[in-house]
């Protein structure tokens, strides 16, 4: 999966949209992107990740799932 944009900004350690292919018949007709908007804070970056339809992250116009999401290290 390619990232279509990962950044940083003043309110957000790290930003990134990717597509993403999900196992439902409507997302294979019109697959969603995932938008992810992370701060880091103690080894842990978390935020909010949506999936959204393409076309709409700029005006967040229409439907999007919204979650909060915490990213960790991986420790073997």
């Amino acid at each position: 999966m390619a990232a279509q944009m990962v950044t940083a900004t003043g309110d957000w350690d790290l930003r990134a949209l990717f597509a993403v292919q999900l196992p439902t018949p409507d997302a294979r007709a019109n697959p969603p992107l995932l938008d992810l908007d992370l701060n880091q804070q103690d080894g842990v970056l978390a935020g909010a990740a949506r999936s959204l339809k393409n076309g709409e992250q700029d005006g967040r116009v229409g439907n999007y799932l919204s979650h909060w999401c915490e990213l960790r290290p991986f420790n073997r």
